[in-house]
């Protein structure tokens, strides 16, 4: 099996940028034969040669495009771009108007990519600089939201709750494809927020994530940042858990449940 290296990253136009940029020598980044990072972008800042926000500035600069402002992706834009195409291109659609689609790319240089991009959306293409990884991400977020719930779930110990859970009514519009991994988030999330001692778990959606927070000692802290589209799936739950009727969106609602949790009863 051959070995990952500078040959077969599929940016290694990206090489001689850095090199001529003196952002890294060039016998550092030939030494990246070894990397089993995707790209040598990637490798570079995961061998502490560079910073995503050096990489992206110098390529800014070159080709003269501005730098992506996570704040400013509208989840909205997603529904200009179908999913195949902007992962062959690892492009993120970030706004859009009836003439014009800021996309973020890693590559700037791909005329192909913008010809096609063009093409799909009827619309003129406007890149902005973005890092590989930065693009991945928010594609799970925008496209694929129960990728970002799996990884959050990693960073977060297993839910050790028991809840009583009575029969719900159908919910036509839910997403199967979120069910299992917020039940898991959430059940994890309560579990984690009991044992910091919090009295209340706050969701609210502020741009294009859905901010979850815990108060502890009067004091609300950020605790994650989940996907907008990650949002009914997590009042579904709740309602569940509190035995809420879930097809009832238009009116408030209060409930409650109890659980078990290392040996002791909460009230929720």
């Amino acid at each position: 099996m051959t070995s990952p290296g500078p040959a077969q990253f599929p940016d290694l136009w990206l090489q001689p940028i850095l090199v001529e940029a003196g952002i890294a020598p060039a016998d550092r980044l030939d030494a990246l034969a070894s990397s089993l990072a995707p790209t040598l972008w990637a490798a570079a800042v995961g061998a502490g040669l560079a910073t995503d926000a050096a990489i992206a500035q110098t390529l800014a600069t070159r080709y003269r495009v501005p730098v992506l402002d996570p704040g400013e992706i509208d989840p909205k834009a997603v529904a200009i771009l179908p999913e195949a195409v902007a992962r062959k291109h690892r492009v993120l659609p970030i706004q859009l108007d009836e003439r014009t689609v800021r996309v973020a790319t890693s590559d700037p240089r791909d005329i192909r990519a913008e010809q096609e991009l063009e093409f799909v959306t009827g619309r003129s293409i406007r890149f902005e600089l973005a890092s590989p990884g930065v693009i991945a991400e928010k594609l799970d977020e925008l496209y694929r939201p129960e990728n970002s719930i799996n990884r959050l779930l990693q960073g977060l110990a297993p839910a050790q709750v028991e809840i009583e859970i009575t029969d719900q009514q159908a919910d036509t519009e839910r997403d199967p494809a979120l069910e299992a991994p917020m039940a898991k988030l959430v059940d994890a999330m309560i579990t984690d927020a009991v044992r910091a001692g919090a009295s209340d778990i706050h969701s609210e959606v502020e741009g294009a994530h859905v901010i979850v927070r815990y108060r502890v000692d009067g004091i609300l802290r950020e605790v994650m940042r989940l996907p907008e589209a990650a949002g009914p799936a997590l009042v579904r739950r709740v309602k569940i858990i509190a035995g809420l009727d879930v097809t009832n969106a238009m009116t408030p609602q209060d409930g409650r449940s109890t659980l078990r949790m290392d040996g002791a009863v909460v009230d929720l």
